[in-house]
């Protein structure tokens, strides 16, 4: 059993990171970020060091993602689409997934 776990983080952990979709890993409760992928450290303009153990108030990133995913799945309980500014500037629109996982 032990054995097909580290099995599942090490995929976990490939396919994450080789995403080419920004990604990120959020803890709900108190914001901090936990990981980031290539891409979402591309976008935004940071070090995966700058980033984690911080909250996107802290790095002045555009949005507060927890409040926006709390209140929608608080009403609907699904991904949702969230308007973001990259470190460069550029705006697009993002969607937001939500699996909560048990830490």
């Amino acid at each position: 059993m032990n054995q097909k776990l580290n099995q599942a983080r090490h995929l976990f952990y490939a396919l994450f990171h080789a995403n080419p979709i920004p990604t990120s890993l959020t803890h709900l409760e108190n914001g901090l970020l936990i990981d980031a992928n290539d891409a979402y450290l591309s976008y935004y303009g940071f070090t995966r060091e700058a980033l984690i153990g911080h909250t996107s108030k802290e790095l002045y990133l555009p949005i507060d993602p927890r409040l926006i995913i709390r209140h929608r799945l608080s009403l609907l309980g699904c991904n949702l689409d969230v308007e973001s500014q990259s470190g460069k500037g550029t705006k697009a629109i993002i969607e937001v997934p939500y699996e909560k996982m048990d830490s």
